[in-house]
């Protein structure tokens, strides 16, 4: 009922907004909905001239709704959702997911063009941000491996000549059952030019530091949920003639979160909302990375040439409890480490208007990843040592026909060698190989026409695929060691449109995804193991729409819903028919809607609700999580020199979960009570 009030508050709050459009303007000028500029097709373009399914985020509209992570993005995007649990971060857009046991996510995140490869990854601390554009459906032409079910790309803000800088501190509180606990963060980011016009320096640093919102009941401590949060980043830009850009920049991490948030929500060891019972107070992820990133930007009238060198270390350790109860079993310790290094060089037309605009590159990339698992539970340790190699060719071209006809075709052929080593021990020990190659040919077929300037209809054709690999986790053998790619066709119709003097943007796309050769995780409970699978068929069908509304000077709507309906079409699983089972982790209602208010006085006000539906946690539809609405509320004043805002997340303390385990119903992560807090922010 509460979620019902609010909304019934934004609409009431929007109206009223509307019935001032009709007379108020900013400077005498009638407000718009101004485009962003996004890269997703690899050069940048309008959002609203882009013929696929984005939600973008600009600097100010990130800033503005206190977005600190990719799980705040994901909140605002319809469709897509993020399935949190010990270091697991799996991006779920239309329904589309792997398991857990899967270090590669079937979404592909980028920052700055470099994949981040494993899903552990997938969920950075944001700041100091251009923009982040979340593409769903399949992005395989442009971006190649797992990418199936979409692309989040983070672009991060490079320096310039204008001298830029800010500090900011924010001290927040939860205020769970047990009491209140505190949490600091505070940043800062300077740019600008050390030679004017040619030679430019940016420096961003971040810190935060949390007591979290869960309790060790059995042992007393409050430590289960603490974080501490280390992020810089340097950036240089050189210019060193009007046809040349080259920038360069190294980032570095060093994470340490609490591992104690999986509990027992029924039977003997059952707990309350956000509070654990382990033995151990030993539970914890270290998380240490780095990143080295260097483009070369060659343009003429004619031609453009970019070249992206990169390489990324992370590595990954996480240690809990391994029953969940006040009975010592020992603890698991499991490690992940990848290395990558790419290549991409990308030639194509310039941005000149012209009917013919094409794009072709190229892509290589080598893969490191180590996996040790130390599991008491299964009284196991398998240490295995991956490597892929790839490369790609890829190419695409649109051809616009009277102005109003745009036809796009593209290609991607890919090759990837993989191969992997585990040695296993549990009664005794092993050693084990494999290796297998797969050559992918990924096409994109689009139309689109202008009904006018600000009504474009597209509709599109693609396919998609999540590479191979290998079950380190549970393998037992050379033969239960890999699983082969899975593939997907996408098919997509859409409208953007933007409308009253561009006051209003309305988007609207329609999709059908059919997946083959899907992965899934089967269980077989003789030998208390999980294989891997390419055993399923499935599809997914659903709409996205959005909207944005300035209906008055500083006033700002925007509203958001999508539907999924994600279903295997067949599927045996031990002997079970899971045919119409829904995908596990996959809503199929998520929507959004907010209002947010800007005077030139220097006031500020956002109020926004986000709803999620329920969702099976499990393939065989056993266990189902309740749907959440979370209302987020920021007011504050703003000035040219400083911010002063305060704002509360999960405003009316709703009790979730953002997890259940396949194998364990009775087992659960609880999402984040409310808190509230403030945040200063100086600009220099």
């Amino acid at each position: 009922m509460k979620w019902i009030i609010v909304f019934l508050l934004l609409m009431v709050t929007g109206t009223v907004s509307v019935t001032w459009a009709a007379t108020e303007t900013d400077n005498g000028q009638p407000t718009m909905v101004g485009d962003i500029v996004v890269t997703a097709e690899k050069r940048e373009k309008p959002v609203q001239d882009v013929p696929a399914s984005i939600t973008a985020f600009s600097q100010f509209q990130l800033e503005d709704a206190g977005i600190a992570d990719v799980q705040d993005v994901a909140s605002l995007s319809p469709n897509v959702h993020m399935k949190q649990g010990a270091s697991t971060n799996l991006v779920i857009i239309r329904g589309i997911s792997n398991d857990a046991d899967f270090i590669h996510s079937t979404t592909g995140l980028y920052v700055d063009d470099i994949a981040y490869s494993l899903n552990f990854m997938h969920n950075p601390d944001l700041f100091d941000i251009e923009r982040i554009e979340v593409l769903r459906g399949p992005q395989g032409t442009l971006y190649g491996r797992n990418s199936e079910s979409g692309v989040i790309n983070i672009i991060t803000r490079q320096p310039g000549n204008d001298v830029a800088g800010k500090v900011f501190a924010e001290i927040g509180a939860y205020d769970p059952d047990h009491g209140t606990s505190m949490s600091y963060r505070g940043g800062m980011s300077l740019s600008g030019p050390i030679v004017e016009n040619t030679l430019f320096l940016g420096l961003v640093g971040e810190y935060e530091t949390s007591d979290g919102y869960i309790k060790n009941s059995y042992t007393g401590s409050d430590e289960a949920g603490e974080i501490e949060h280390k992020n810089g980043r340097l950036s240089a830009r050189w210019l060193p003639s009007k046809q040349l850009e080259i920038v360069l920049s190294a980032d570095i991490l060093d994470v340490r979160d609490g591992n104690g948030n999986k509990r027992f929500s029924e039977g003997r060891w059952a707990s309350a909302t956000h509070e654990i019972v382990y033995d151990t107070d030993h539970n914890v992820i270290d998380t240490k990375g780095n990143g080295q990133t260097l483009k070369m930007d060659y343009h003429t009238d004619d031609i453009r040439v970019l070249s992206i060198t990169g390489r990324r270390f992370y590595e990954n350790q996480m240690l809990r409890d391994s029953n969940l109860t006040p009975i010592d079993a020992g603890v698991n310790d499991l490690y992940y480490s990848s290395d990558l290094i790419s290549q991409e060089v990308r030639v194509m037309s310039a941005d000149d208007g012209s009917r013919l605009q094409w794009l072709g590159g190229l892509y290589l990339f080598k893969e490191t990843n180590d996996t040790d698992l130390d599991m008491p539970t299964l009284a196991t340790i398998r240490n295995s040592d991956v490597k892929t190699y790839g490369y790609a060719l890829f190419g695409e071209e649109t051809l616009t026909l009277g102005k109003r006809l745009h036809l796009t075709a593209g290609l991607r052929i890919g090759c990837e060698d993989l191969e992997a080593e585990m040695h296993y021990t549990e009664s005794s020990s092993t050693t084990f190989k494999k290796s297998f190659d797969e050559t992918v040919v990924l096409p994109k077929f689009s139309i689109a026409y202008d009904l006018t300037p600000d009504f474009l209809t597209y509709l599109t054709v693609a396919r998609g695929y999540n590479s191979g690999g290998f079950n380190t986790a549970y393998a037992t053998s050379a033969d239960n060691f890999a699983y082969d790619a899975e593939y997907t066709w996408n098919y997509e119709a859409g409208i953007k449109s933007a409308w009253f003097n561009r006051r209003l943007t309305a988007n609207l796309a329609l999709f059908y995804i059919a997946i083959d050769d899907k992965q899934v995780a089967q269980y077989d409970g003789a030998s208390d193991s999980t294989h891997i699978l390419n055993a399923a068929e499935a599809n997914s069908l659903g709409f996205e729409f959005e909207l944005r509304l300035k209906p008055a000077a500083g006033f700002d709507l925007f509203a958001g819903v999508g539907y999924t309906r994600v279903v295997f079409d067949q599927w045996q699983n031990n002997g079970e028919d899971y045919a119409d089972k829904e995908f596990p982790n996959a809503p199929e209602v998520t929507a959004m809607l907010g209002v947010q208010y800007r005077s030139n006085s220097g006031l500020f006000g956002r109020i926004s609700l986000n709803r999620s539906s329920g969702y099976y946690s499990d393939a065989a539809n056993t266990q189902k999580l309740d749907g959440r609405t979370l209302v987020n509320l920021r007011v504050g004043y703003e000035t040219e020199s400083y911010d002063i805002k305060l704002w509360c997340k999960n405003l009316f303390n709703e009790e979730y979960q953002t997890m259940g385990f396949a194998r364990r119903f009775d087992q659960v992560v609880d999402g984040a009570p409310r808190m509230f807090g403030i945040t200063l922010t100086r600009y220099l």
